[in-house]
């Protein structure tokens, strides 16, 4: 089974750091990978919605807190 490792972050956050407003349909919390260690790389990090990780299939998911 492969490992995810994902951040909880608000929607906000991500618009913030990526500079443009995400679909208003998309909830107020939402997944971007991360490392083991819960480091972001915004330049290119997915983000998921909670639909999306619950239907990854043979995958670990760990979610890890915002700081």
């Amino acid at each position: 089974m492969r490992k995810l490792n994902v951040l909880k972050v608000t929607k906000a956050k991500v618009q913030e750091e990526w500079g443009y407003i995400l679909p208003l349909i998309w909830p107020y919390h939402v997944y971007i990978r991360c490392n083991s260690k819960g480091d972001v790389n915004w330049e290119k990090a997915p983000v998921y919605q909670k639909t999306e990780l619950d239907n990854r299939g043979n995958y670990e998911i760990h979610i890890k807190k915002e700081t």
